[in-house]
């Protein structure tokens, strides 16, 4: 089924989606196909703001902050999807910062997922990480994207648990 989804925000609005009283869990879980997601700000989820784990769907115009791990992960063989102007920053795991990325397609994503003018700032560890595990023959393209600051809290000061890598593309651990 190739029927596209749409989840858009009303024309000249941004909804917030505030995640602040969950208890466990991802903020969105974007678990199937074909959607098309626009114009949402996702903040204060327990786990990451938004987990791309599906297929071909589009991420568009959506900011995601100071959730307590990743910004937008794509993970569990997430393949073909687009991430289009999309912004994430201040993203920090407590206790001590080492795993919030600004976005993720790691460990077991899949391939030909696309970042088009994406930035990522201030997250407590790295801003891009393609950090794979198992995988093989997985390609991810980055256009026009931007990162600076990763690995400093909000208030400039350092984080000495996080790497700080702008963009950490690639590698992984034995398997693969």
């Amino acid at each position: 089924n190739s029927t596209r989804y749409y989840l858009f925000a009303f024309p000249g609005e941004r909804p917030v989606l505030d995640f602040a009283t969950q208890t466990s869990s991802d903020g969105i879980k974007l678990n199937g196909a074909y959607w098309h997601v626009y114009g949402l700000e996702i903040k204060n989820s327990t786990h990451n703001g938004i987990a791309v784990n599906g297929s071909n769907n589009i991420v568009e115009f959506c900011s995601t902050h100071d959730n307590k791990n990743t910004g937008l992960q794509l993970g569990n063989g997430a393949s073909n999807n687009k991430i289009i102007n999309c912004d994430s920053y201040f993203n920090f795991d407590p206790p001590l910062g080492g795993n919030a990325d600004g976005f993720a397609p790691k460990l077991d994503v899949g391939t030909g997922n696309y970042f088009y003018g994406c930035r990522a700032w201030q997250n407590s560890d790295d801003g891009w990480d393609g950090y794979l595990r198992p995988a093989e023959n997985v390609t991810t393209t980055l256009e026009n994207c931007w990162v600076f600051m990763n690995g400093y809290l909000k208030d400039n000061n350092p984080i000495t648990s996080g790497n700080g890598n702008g963009f950490k593309l690639g590698g992984g651990d034995n398997t693969n």
